[in-house]
Parts: structure tokens; sequence; C-alpha cells
């Protein structure tokens, strides 16, 4: 019987022009479309590259992104302040800038005038001998010139300072005095040298004085004028 059926069922199966699939052809064939339909999405031609794409965003997208506004919203893009709202730079101290700026200019000291240097002026004068050469020594002619022998000079003034002592800190060695400071000779010219009653007299500020030269004391501003007498200091304005 079984034999029966097996034949009928080979028939059936010749007549229709089907072929019998094994098991074994029959998974092999599950499996590739199984594969198939797995890999075809990624495969496919008729598949958009800009849709999967990780490049696919437009470039108005990438140039223009979402600006954070302070309140985590989007929007427009932030603004920045410039100009004098700009606050200064800090430094390590925690001192801005300007602050130190003005603080160095602060902590600079005043500039000081130098001292004053205080001054007496001194001169020295013959021209009474020239109306009395004939009365002059032999030799000293050429001493006298035009009566000028130190012209009007300030000399640095020392708190203190006497007539005698002026008179030896701005001639030195042309100065001839004697131990007590008595003024014989200034610049070669000697009293007697013109006459028996002819000498050295000082004058302060136009003023003929009767102490010694080393007596009178000045101050500063003063003028001392050395003129030499041929008669006793009559022949003297």
């Amino acid at each position: 019987m079984k034999k029966l059926v097996t034949l009928a069922l080979i028939c059936t199966i010749l007549l229709c022009g089907c072929t019998i699939e094994t098991a074994e052809q029959y998974r092999e064939r599950i499996g590739e479309a199984s594969y198939e339909t797995i890999e075809s999405p990624a495969n496919s031609p008729t598949q958009s590259a800009d849709s999967h794409s990780p490049d696919s965003q437009s470039d108005d997208s990438q140039a223009t992104p979402s600006t954070i506004i302070g309140d985590g919203t989007t929007g427009a893009p932030a603004t920045t302040t410039t100009g004098s709202n700009k606050p200064s730079a800090a430094s390590p101290n925690g001192q801005s800038e300007d602050s130190q700026s003005k603080d160095s200019t602060a902590a600079v000291p005043p500039a000081t005038s130098p001292p004053v240097i205080e001054v007496c002026v001194l001169s020295v004068d013959c021209s009474t001998i020239l109306d009395n050469m004939s009365s002059l020594k032999k030799g000293k002619e050429e001493l006298v010139g035009d009566g000028t022998l130190f012209p009007a000079a300030s000399i640095p003034y020392v708190e203190g300072d006497t007539v005698f002592d002026l008179t030896l800190r701005a001639l030195g060695s042309q100065l001839d005095y004697t131990s007590l400071k008595y003024v014989r000779g200034i610049k070669q010219i000697y009293e007697k040298n013109c006459g028996s009653q002819s000498g050295w007299i000082y004058f302060v500020n136009g003023q003929k004085l009767g102490v010694s030269s080393a007596a009178c004391v000045l101050k500063p501003g003063d003028i001392v004028e050395w003129k030499f007498t041929c008669n006793g200091g009559n022949d003297l304005n």
C-alpha cells in the first residue's frame, strides 16, 4: 500500500513539473534570503546618501549654530560690550592698572629746588692813582692799568663772613695782609706807593666804616668796595 502511495506522489510531482527540494537546500535558501533582507537597507542603490551620511546636514545648519543666551535658551548671538565699559586689567595684587598708576604718581616726592647760594659783591679800584701818576712809585705803572684791579663780581657768602674773609676768598694770594689781618696791599699796589697818605680803604654799601675789615661782619647781598686813596681818603667819593 505504501509503495502505491509513494508511486502516486512521484507521478503527481512529475506531472506538475515541480522539483523536490531537500531539507538542506531549504535551509540554505531561507538563510540567504534572511541575510539579503538584513543587509539590503545599507546596500540599496535607491537609498539617499544625504539621509544617512554624517555630513548630510546642510551648510547653513553647520555655519549658523544656535547661540545660547544667558537664560539657557537659544536665540540671536550674544553681544559683547567694548569701550569705556571694559573693566581695567587687574594686577596680581588685585589693583587695576589705573589705580596703580595713580598710586605710583602719588608716591613720587615733589621735586625740590636746589639750595640758593647767597653771595656778596666785591670790587677793587685804584683809579685815583691815574690823577697822581707823578707820585706813583716807579715800576708800578703797568699794574695800575685803567684803574680797575678787580671788577665787581659775586662772591659766595658764608654765614659770619667779615669784609676780610670775603676779600681773602676772592683774591687769595693777591691779597697782602699782616698777622692782625690788616690789608697792606692788593695786586702789588701797596700803601704809600703813591704818597705818604696813600693806602686802601673799604666801603660797604657805599659807606666808609671806621672799623678794621676783620671786624666788619657782612650779610648776604652786601656790596664791598676796596678803593685806593692818595690823600688819606679825601679824594674818595
